[in-house]
């Protein structure tokens, strides 16, 4: 990161872009730019996303990107939200290493999560996690008028292809 340590960076436009282009890309709308920040961007990135996760944050104990910055950039249209990394390795990754047990922890984990964005009163015009949407008009887990998420099915589904989640420093599996 550009001359700016992680105790409090200035973020600016220009300093943030730059970042950017010197960074390691995560994602194809992610970046990696040191001292333990990472910036997503792009046309389609949303300042409400820092919001709802800033909302996550403050209502939950579901951990989260604490967010640094929100800045647009009015000539290119490009939103970019500046957040802490989460400690830990992508659940993709480290999924197919895991005993059947350690997978369990894991779903016990993923089932508290979703128990808790389900619980959060503000659903919004796209909808929560459990929650219909006031946008959409339908439920978020249903396809074709059935439910396929339910509080007692397995996650095992939704652990491999829907929950981009990173497991904490402070799980047991670590």
């Amino acid at each position: 990161l550009p001359s700016m340590s992680s105790q409090s960076p200035e973020w600016t436009l220009e300093r943030v872009k730059l970042a950017v282009s010197q960074g390691s890309r995560v994602h194809p709308r992610a970046v990696d730019i040191g001292n333990g920040f990472s910036v997503k961007y792009g046309m389609y990135i949303d300042s409400q996303e820092a919001d709802a996760t800033t909302f996550v944050a403050t209502h939950t104990s579901v951990p989260v990107p604490e967010i640094h910055a929100t800045l647009h950039d009015e000539v290119d249209s490009m939103t970019y939200i500046v957040q802490s990394k989460l400690p830990g390795c992508s659940l993709s990754l480290l999924l197919p290493t895991l005993q059947a047990d350690q997978q369990a922890t894991i779903e016990l984990e993923l089932k508290e999560i979703l128990r808790q964005l389900s619980s959060l009163d503000s659903c919004g015009q796209m909808g929560m996690v459990g929650k219909p949407s006031q946008f959409l008009g339908f439920h978020p887990f249903e396809v074709h008028g059935k439910r396929q998420i339910s509080q007692n099915s397995s996650t095992g589904l939704l652990i491999r292809q829907i929950l981009p989640l990173v497991v904490r420093s402070s799980s047991p599996l670590t």
